[in-house]
Formats: structure tokens, sequence, C-alpha cells
């Protein structure tokens, strides 16, 4: 999946992958890393976290993406299985230098595609993600309508 970003006067080159190697899931590891940091996360979560989203996430249960720019991963998110027929759409996150070009929605987009793909007609958003919810009601409105958002409490 490939995007080319408008970001003031300069084109930035976006590529959507799926991460399938052990050098994704590293690129990865770096970015939930950023996240956690960001977020305060003390070391014993983070560790905690990591390893459940890197089961639970992974095929065939769910799938993880990374967003690429200027030879760079800048972003990430994941879309996995839940019980009852659901798909949670978490840890969308881009890098703060690389806000603000469209990333995250090229990467809500992909993890909105895959839950479809997989089956799934309800996505449910993590409550403390406000600002990835809005994007991604606003995706499946416009791109992948049958698919029903929820807000986790």
């Amino acid at each position: 999946m490939a995007a080319l970003e408008q970001s003031g006067e300069v084109e930035l080159a976006v590529e959507v992958i799926e991460a399938t190697t052990p050098s994704d899931f590293a690129a990865f590891r770096s970015l939930y890393l950023d996240y956690a940091a960001s977020a305060g996360l003390p070391p014993a979560q983070r560790d905690s976290e990591f390893s459940c989203l890197s089961s639970e996430f992974s095929s065939p249960k769910g799938r993880w993406f990374l967003a690429e720019s200027g030879g760079q991963v800048v972003g990430c998110v994941g879309v996995r299985l839940l019980p009852g027929g659901e798909a949670e759409l978490r840890r969308l996150y881009v890098r703060p230098a690389a806000r603000g070009g469209r990333i995250g929605c090229e990467l809500a987009r992909a993890g909105v595609e895959a839950a479809r793909e997989l089956g799934f007609d309800t996505l449910v958003l993590a409550k403390a993600d406000t600002i990835s919810a809005g994007l991604v009601r606003r995706i499946v409105r416009d791109s992948c309508p049958g698919i029903s958002v929820l807000t986790n409490a």
C-alpha cells in the first residue's frame, strides 16, 4: 500500500506494509518503546504489554502494519480478533517528527481494510485513543461501509 502525502511544500512517499519479518518486528518494538515512553508506562508494564501485543496481534489472529517514509519506519498499527467476532484496532502511533503528513490516516486505513478482509464487521478502539477513534470512524464511513466502530470502556 503506497500513498503520496503532502506535508507543507515537501511531498513524502509513504508505504504501509504488513509486518512479517524479524526486522519488521524489531522496528515495531522500537516504535512501541517510543509510544510507551511518551505515554509514561512503567518498564514492567511496557514489557508485559509488548509481549501480549507481539503474540496476540500476529498472524493468524491479527496483523501489524508499519509505515515507512524516507527509508525510516515512522508509524504502526495493529488489528486482532477479539472473542465474539469483533476486531480491535490498537497502538496507532506515528513518531512526532512524522506527524501531520496523513501517515496516521494511511495506517488506520490499512487496519480497517485488514479487519474487513479478515471478516470482522465490528472494530473496537481503546477509549483513551480518542484522536484515532475519530479518524477510524471517518475512514469507515467513507471507505468501508458495513463496519461498526465501538469505543472500549
